[in-house]
């Protein structure tokens, strides 16, 4: 066998080694759950806003949404990237939908991972037989009359988490056929949402 040969084979014997870890990694004994909280009450909601004229507007609103659980129970490191997940708000029954601007206004969340702030998107390491549980925070930032963001109008929020794409190396990928970038929720359009997808979870607002 001249050197040629023994260089293709070992190359083949390198790439059939390298195809055994990925499906080694990629099947090993990981899991993710989610547990949402089932209620939130409207007076708990963190809130700064800001003067416009004779107007108060609402700057953030956040929650404490729930937690994502991620248990690595299989032979190697889990790179993990933090799934996008969007927001819409449920208005109660009898609001004038045409006038109250919350009903559209799609948003998103953060991580509290290591007590600090991390986005949809960013990578985490979990260890072999390594658990992290990461509290989820809804931030929503509609820039609207405070007036409007009232538990009066509101009636529950729906989540939606977004299709896993941890596998995929480029930043970012396709979605019902548009392009988006990893960890971005902007651009989804609530009502559409509510129209083709099945929420994952229902918080009531209390």
């Amino acid at each position: 066998m001249n050197k040629h040969s023994v260089y293709i084979v070992i190359g083949v014997c390198l790439l059939l080694i390298s195809a055994v870890i990925l499906g080694v990694y990629y099947t090993q004994d990981f899991n993710e759950s989610y547990s949402f909280v089932n209620n939130i009450d409207f007076a708990s909601i963190e809130v700064t806003s800001y003067p416009n004229g004779n107007v108060n507007y609402l700057q953030t609103a956040k929650a404490n949404l729930g937690q994502l659980n991620l248990d690595n129970n299989g032979v190697f490191t889990r790179v993990y990237y933090l799934p996008t997940i969007v927001g819409c708000i449920d208005l109660r029954e009898g609001i004038d939908k045409n006038s109250v601007l919350l009903r559209n206004n799609a948003f998103g969340v953060e991580y509290i991972y290591d007590g600090a702030s991390v986005y949809p998107g960013r990578s985490i390491e979990i260890e072999v037989d390594e658990i992290k549980n990461l509290t989820i925070r809804g931030v929503y930032s509609p820039n609207l009359p405070m007036y409007q963001f009232t538990k009066e109008n509101i009636k529950s929020i729906s989540l939606y988490v977004l299709p896993d794409r941890q596998e995929n190396p480029i930043e970012y990928d396709l979605y019902n056929g548009e392009r988006i970038y990893r960890g971005n929720y902007y651009g989804f359009d609530c009502n559409s949402l509510k129209v083709d997808e099945k929420a994952d979870a229902v918080i009531l607002i209390s």
